[in-house]
């Protein structure tokens, strides 16, 4: 897989880059390593950095849905998450994505953002998603 996934110890947020597109054959790898960084982790701050990623993010509907149902089967569902991004078209993707986890009961507060710096300060002053008042 060539998106990555890790802990950032020196911010306490979870960081995604993800590169070029999403494949099937992506999913399963992305899923596991998800539930391998997330376990143990109460509040999930989630810096997800798509500065690499196509304008084709996802390969097919199939690839979405297998996504969205992914990630809300991990049983992980209250996230905080900055999406970094300077293409408006992969934000507005990446933004779906979100909305279609909230829609299978994922709570889920999102941001976008084209700095680092501000998405990073943003998350460290996010309260979680179950204790704020406005959520995706």
């Amino acid at each position: 897989m060539k998106h990555k996934i890790w802990f950032d110890a020196q911010y306490k947020i979870v960081r995604e880059e993800i590169i070029g597109s999403f494949a099937a054959e992506d999913v399963g790898e992305y899923l596991a390593v998800t539930r391998q960084v997330l376990n143990g982790i109460k509040h999930r701050k989630i810096l997800v950095d798509y500065s690499h990623a196509s304008r084709r993010l996802y390969d097919s509907k199939q690839v979405r849905k297998m996504l969205i149902d992914g990630t809300v089967d991990l049983g992980y569902i209250d996230e905080t998450v900055a999406i970094l991004a300077a293409d408006p078209v992969v934000a507005l993707q990446a933004t779906a994505m979100a909305f279609g986890a909230k829609a299978k009961g994922k709570r889920v507060k999102v941001q976008w953002f084209e700095d680092e710096a501000e998405a990073i300060a943003w998350l460290k002053q996010e309260e979680t998603v179950s204790e704020a008042s406005g959520m995706v």
